[in-house]
C-alpha cells in the first residue's frame, strides 16, 4: 500500500476545489453576460415593434 502524505493530498484537494470554483464562477458570469445581452435584444425589438 501506498502512503499517503496528508498535507500534499489536503493541499491539492484544496488546489483543485478552488479550480472548480473558478470553474462554475466564470459560467456563472457567462450566463450573466448572456442573460443581460438577450434582454437588451428583448428590449430592442420591443421597441422597434412599438
Amino acid at each position: 500500500m501506498e502512503k499517503i502524505s496528508y498535507p500534499n493530498s489536503r493541499k491539492e484537494t484544496t488546489e483543485r476545489s478552488n479550480n472548480v470554483l473558478e470553474f462554475y464562477r466564470r459560467s456563472i458570469q457567462k450566463t450573466e453576460f448572456l442573460q443581460s445581452v438577450s434582454t437588451g435584444i428583448d428590449l430592442l425589438h420591443s421597441s422597434f415593434l412599438n
